[in-house]
């Protein structure tokens, strides 16, 4: 059975990659390719999906999480946080025991941080992979 450390196992395998939109390639990966790789790695959805631009659609992130993930109260590692930097929902990262691991534009590569009190005020949602032990 998958667990969330192995969600956070998953997503450090990635640390470094640089990023790049729609990426979904071990060489280059934006904040939805990375949940994407993951979830394909450890087997836990196929679904996949490339109908978007850089700039966020109203809630169509929130709707696609929504079908595809189930939305927690609480966050915990291996969770996966929807953000927004302005108004509409359009970024994703993981949570670690650490604070956060995302494919990062401004960083140009999957990074992880620290959860400090800017991030947390972008949260929107947090939802958890189905199937996780």
């Amino acid at each position: 059975m998958t667990t969330r450390a192995d969600v956070v196992t998953a997503a450090r395998a990635y640390l470094g990659v640089r990023w790049l939109h729609q990426g979904r390639y071990a060489n280059g990966l934006d904040c939805a390719g990375l949940v994407v790789r993951i979830a394909h790695d450890l087997k836990l959805s196929d679904f996949d999906t490339i109908d978007y631009g850089r700039i966020p659609l109203g809630d169509k992130l929130r709707t696609l999480m929504d079908e595809h993930m189930d939305r927690v109260p609480v966050y915990q590692p291996g969770d996966v946080l929807l953000m927004r930097f302005e108004t509409d929902p359009q970024h994703l990262a993981i949570v670690t025991d650490y604070g956060m691991i995302h494919a990062y534009a401004q960083a140009r590569k999957v990074a992880e941080h620290v959860l400090n009190d800017t991030w947390q005020s972008r949260i929107v949602a947090a939802y958890s992979f189905r199937g996780l032990e």
